[in-house]
């Protein structure tokens, strides 16, 4: 999805947003002759890990320190540069001026300690080191 947004020409300038439902493209496509074989390319191939996903329905357990840093991530953050929201807020048909982007040494720590590279709280975007 974050390649086919990438790819995406540039929108016209207008006014007003406009939210639309994308159309539903029921043509059939082939695979390319990698994907048949199910071969990995470049860093897929390097990052591709297994990971335990929970039961349904079961809570992760909280400690009180991920609590708590959770509750500082949510009181802080930087909001996304003027280039970024200008690139993708067309794109996706959404404001993006209340999303915070968190990029510290808590936001590193906090998400080694649920084994993520990256995790969002609400409108918060935590990144763990060297994520971004």
């Amino acid at each position: 999805m974050a390649e086919k947004v990438m790819r995406m020409p540039e929108p016209p300038v207008s006014n007003e947003t406009k939210v639309s439902t994308p159309a539903r493209n029921n043509s059939i496509q082939r695979k390319c002759p990698g994907c048949k074989k199910g071969t990995k390319i470049g860093k897929e191939e390097e990052e591709e890990k297994l990971q335990k996903k929970e039961a349904a329905g079961s809570t992760p357990d909280v400690t009180p320190e991920l609590e708590s840093s959770i509750s500082a991530i949510r009181g802080g953050g930087q909001p996304l540069p003027e280039s970024v929201r200008a690139f993708y807020e067309p794109r996706f048909g959404q404001d993006f001026g209340e999303v915070r982007v968190h990029t510290g040494s808590l936001a590193a720590k906090t998400a080694k300690s649920i084994n993520a590279r990256a995790f969002t709280v609400g409108n918060h975007i935590a990144f763990g080191g060297g994520a971004i």
